[in-house]
């Protein structure tokens, strides 16, 4: 007690400073040092380590230290002995507070607890050493570790995987590592055995990712692929449906890379990669991970990777798709289709100031946050015909799709005017994507034809870098003149079979038209009209 008690002082500093960054941070070292009741997350407390050196990089050394003190007073063990497969020091006690589970059925002097863990650990190192091909978690030569250590302790969390030292033979920031897990699993979600299958394929694919240039803009994808491998490894226990519920309930308009000390999203967003597993193939997960010492942060190397071959595969159009695969859960669940657990995981929740009950037009604008797709649920859509709108900044940045309960469209671009013939139903769900790296609107516009289906995308017109053109309905075989409020005939547009014609917002020189109100004039076989619209640059 007078050790510990030298300890806390010494480190009072770097408390303060844990104090100033996460509460939970602070917790979390406080628990290890004096015994003060944990109030963070139970799964994984890698997430504490990494939040300290996200938060406050520049008392990194300070961090060390402090990782140094707390973990070994705690990871000194009565026993300890190397694996069957030669791949992991497992280590533990067999009295005291971190003692393991003392039944030994088969008699041979290790409690069957140990023996359980030894299959474990080497099965968990067969498949995503051996089957999945990624590399061993780093020595501190760089080269792949030949014995991984492993301490069995009483701990008021799954496990966690510690930062040990720097390697400096490998480039990018990468380090060491070693494991804690708990000594019983009693009272968790998943207990016993079960919490230590999926935590044991948990963390180790933590320390394999260790050598993969560690940076704070990244630790998202470190939970998220964690999650997703202990799924994969332990299809049937399914330790991740206790954070689906939260995952459910906000993932509308929330930024697919959320990440701090206080967020269960991460592990709810693990169902992305089976996504993209299911897509793709189990090799895609890695192939991100061998991108990301080369490119600045993890969402470029989802980017490069999925446009790359075989996948050629958008980001805006993954993230729109996945909004898709999201909404198909539940009671909407398809068999044979989207996510093979999807009967059984929450519904979307859609926020009410996005539910709007549909009275014949519909024009208004929603911030859609920065790598997010935003659910909009329109009632009583019972229109056989609508043209349809989606406006935003930049038409690479995103895109949309409709859902109903019969039917859905493929993926749409931004800034086009789509005829739906067919979108008639009670509700109508538009999953609009924001895939761009800032917040921006976006605004949905949707109206009924005119009587001689007659109608303007948008009015007025927004023109941006990203939208440089407007679309009409008007009956086929068609002429449009573009005039001047004056009268001064700015374009023409000939006649053409297709009802939805676009205009460049260039007049007949090439050159851009200013703001301003402008005149447009339908003629064909049967129709007459002229009707007033402005752009606003």
């Amino acid at each position: 007690m007078i050790l510990l008690k030298i300890i806390a002082l010494a480190l009072l500093p770097l408390l303060v400073l844990a104090e100033k960054s996460d509460n939970k941070v602070q917790n979390f070292i406080n628990n290890r040092l004096s015994g003060e009741v944990y109030s963070g997350d139970v799964k994984c407390a890698t997430r504490y380590q990494i939040h300290q050196y996200q938060s406050d990089k520049l008392i990194q050394t300070g961090f060390n230290v402090t990782a140094k003190i707390i973990a070994p007073q705690d990871t000194s063990r009565q026993r300890s002995m190397i694996s069957p497969g030669g791949h992991f020091r497992i280590s533990w006690d067999e009295s005291g507070r971190h003692a393991v589970p003392a039944e030994d059925i088969s008699n041979n002097g290790i409690p069957d607890y140990i023996d359980s863990a030894f299959v474990i650990f080497d099965h968990v190192w067969d498949v995503q050493i051996g089957e999945m091909n990624y590399p061993a978690p780093p020595a501190i030569d760089g080269t792949p570790v030949q014995v991984y250590p492993v301490y069995f302790s009483n701990l008021p969390y799954y496990g966690l995987t510690w930062f040990d030292k720097e390697i400096p033979a490998l480039p990018g920031e990468n380090y060491t590592s070693y494991m804690e897990v708990h000594n019983n699993f009693d009272g968790f979600y998943s207990s016993g055995l079960a919490g230590l299958k999926v935590t044991a394929a948990h963390e180790f694919h933590h320390a394999i990712q260790m050598r993969y240039n560690v940076r704070s803009a990244d630790f998202f994808f470190y939970e998220m692929t964690s999650t997703w491998m202990e799924n994969k490894i332990y299809p049937d226990i399914n330790d991740y449906y206790q954070y689906l519920n939260p995952f459910f309930n906000q993932v509308s308009n929330t930024s697919f890379d959320l990440y701090n000390s206080s967020t269960f999203f991460p592990y709810g967003n693990a169902i992305y990669l089976q996504m993209v597993e299911s897509q793709f193939g189990e090799d895609v997960v890695r192939e991100i991970w061998e991108k990301f010492p080369a490119v600045n942060n993890g969402m470029d190397a989802i980017r490069e990777t999925l446009a790359q071959n075989p996948y050629q595969t958008s980001w805006k159009q993954s993230l729109n798709q996945y909004g898709l695969w999201l909404y198909y859960t539940g009671d909407r669940a398809v068999s044979g289709q989207y996510f093979k657990d999807a009967a059984d995981f929450p519904q979307i929740r859609v926020p009410e100031t996005d539910k709007v009950v549909f009275s014949g037009e519909f024009n208004e604008s929603r911030n859609i946050n920065r790598l997010a797709s935003r659910y909009i649920e329109l009632y009583d859509v019972l229109n056989t015909d609508l043209m349809t709108y989606v406006s935003g900044p930049s038409t690479s940045g995103g895109g949309f799709r409709w859902i109903t309960l019969s039917d859905e469209s493929g993926f749409l671009e931004l800034n086009k005017a789509y005829n739906l013939p067919s979108l008639s139903a009670a509700k109508v769900v538009f999953l609009i994507t924001n895939a761009s790296e800032s917040d921006n609107p976006y605004t949905l516009s949707m109206s009924q034809p005119v009587l001689e289906e007659i109608a303007i995308s948008q009015n007025p017109v927004i023109a941006s870098d990203g939208n440089q053109e407007v679309q009409f309905k008007v009956p086929q075989n068609s002429e449009i003149y573009i005039y001047t409020i004056s009268g001064r005939l700015v374009a023409r547009l000939n006649r053409d079979v297709s009802q939805i014609r676009s205009w460049n917002l260039k007049n007949q020189q090439g050159e851009p038209v200013a703001s301003g109100v402008y005149l447009w004039f339908v003629k064909s076989e049967n129709t007459e009209k002229l009707n007033k619209f402005s752009i606003i640059r």
